[in-house]
């Protein structure tokens, strides 16, 4: 009975042409490819094994994917609301403007760091009835830095008289202010001494003002006079987070278009493809983000831009990068002003360029995958 000879019960549609003893039927039926299996991620969605990876990384309504901030696995079509919340979203501080704050660290960055928070004078239970921004009063206590001690040795002056002694409290806080004192009039002199080295290598240099500026924009990194390239070390890893559907999407640190009044954006990759192009070409796109500069630039973004897969072979004349050019649509969401950190559509190639050409040694030498953007007009 066990050797008798069947089909695959998929045969029914002529896809699966598998034929064999009965006997090895459910083995076979655990590995066909055509036969209908269930989703592992409950959505209660029945699929062709084939099509499993496919649906798990870009149909299932169940999907999950990892947030960039926190890394946090999120389901895809919650990504917005999470970021409402995630705790590692980058802010901009409304005091000062910032961008990049972390929102967990925002409460300290009002409290401790942002210069335009009002705050007293350290020493105003010693009298000191000095009250203004940050840096105004961290201005104020180097200034008056030997009068607020005068003023503090003439309190335990009087407490000495009145009482005999301070208490261990007030001798503690006494303390404390000393130190802090110290410790800000040593950053002021270390300060003032950067200053001065940096004006003396200034003169001797005759650099001008603005070449030093755009040096030191290019030396961040989030500046560039029209071209970025993007380096993704650990390529391999990186393809096998998408292909397992850990990590769908990649996201390129921001940068701005040029040195003055740019565009900020980003680029993403799908290393694994989306929609159709799922398990055959790389997908490529550029978000718009929001920028200092937003209020001088055009809009909606209709600019002209070249991404580019580049050839990283060690003779110039056997380099064959993969380009295509982007012509921006003003009419796309993608291409509008952004409103929130960044626009959750971006613009680009679903399928920019087949998974098994880039995966080629030239393009991926020391396991590194070069991306590059132009401005192109």
């Amino acid at each position: 009975m066990m050797t008798l000879q069947v089909f695959c019960q998929a045969n029914r549609e002529n896809e699966c042409l598998w034929k064999g003893n009965l006997g090895e039927l459910e083995n076979h039926r655990s590995e066909c490819p055509f036969v209908m299996v269930g989703c592992p991620n409950d959505c209660e969605k029945q699929v062709k094994r084939k099509d499993l990876q496919q649906h798990m990384a870009a149909e299932c309504l169940l999907r999950k994917i990892s947030c960039d901030y926190c890394n946090e696995a999120v389901l895809w079509n919650e990504l917005e609301q999470h970021f409402e919340n995630c705790p590692q979203y980058p802010q901009r501080c409304n005091m000062c403007e910032k961008d990049g704050i972390e929102r967990d660290k925002m409460e300290y960055h009002l409290e401790r760091v942002c210069v335009n928070v009002r705050i007293k004078c350290p020493l105003h239970t010693f009298g000191c009835s000095f009250e203004g921004l940050r840096s105004d009063v961290n201005k104020h206590i180097i200034e008056q830095l030997s009068s607020h001690v005068d003023d503090c040795l003439k309190f335990h002056q009087l407490q000495e008289d009145q009482e005999g002694r301070l208490t261990q409290q007030q001798q503690s806080e006494l303390e404390e202010l000393k130190n802090h004192y110290t410790q800000l009039s040593n950053e002021v002199l270390h300060l003032e001494c950067q200053l001065k080295a940096t004006k003396e290598a200034h003169m001797r240099l005759e650099t001008p003002l603005h070449e030093q500026e755009i040096m030191l924009r290019k030396q961040a990194g989030r500046f560039c006079d029209g071209t970025y390239t993007w380096r993704i070390e650990k390529f391999r890893d990186c393809l096998q987070g998408a292909i397992s559907g850990t990590h769908t999407a990649k996201y390129s640190p921001p940068f701005y278009t040029s040195l003055y009044y740019g565009y900020n954006l980003c680029m993403r990759i799908s290393m694994n493809g989306v929609d159709d192009g799922v398990g055959t070409h790389m997908a490529l796109f550029i978000h718009l983000m929001r920028g200092d500069y937003d209020d001088f630039l055009q809009w909606p973004f209709a600019k002209n831009v070249r991404l580019s897969i580049l050839d990283q072979s060690e003779g110039e004349g056997e380099r064959h990068d993969i380009s295509k050019t982007l012509v921006a649509e003003p009419q796309l969401q993608a291409c509008q002003r952004p409103e929130a950190p960044h626009n959750y559509y971006g613009v680009g190639y679903p399928k920019f360029a087949p998974i098994e050409l880039i995966c080629q040694p030239h393009y991926t030498k020391n396991d590194t995958l070069l991306v590059k953007f132009e401005m192109i007009g």
